[in-house]
């Protein structure tokens, strides 16, 4: 029986309302470390998360379980 392999990545980011700088120092790795923990949840191995002041970047593998339209669905 013949299977097909992929292995797909995910680029996301978001941005504060109003691009507002909210995420400094005293959160930037408690906001980073829950979003990698909902990607876990999901299935979804974060690879890399990081940002700045108003905005965080995401790369993370997408789960064979899940679709990306689940992904963002939340």
């Amino acid at each position: 029986m013949p299977q097909s392999l992929t292995k797909i990545f995910l680029h996301i980011i978001f941005s504060t309302k109003h691009r507002n700088r909210m995420i400094d120092e005293a959160i930037e790795n408690e906001v980073f470390n829950y979003i990698g923990g909902v990607c876990r949840e999901l299935e979804c191995q974060p690879v890399k998360a990081g940002g700045y002041l108003d905005h965080v970047h995401i790369l993370s593998s997408l789960s064979k379980r899940t679709s990306s339209e689940g992904f963002f669905s939340g």
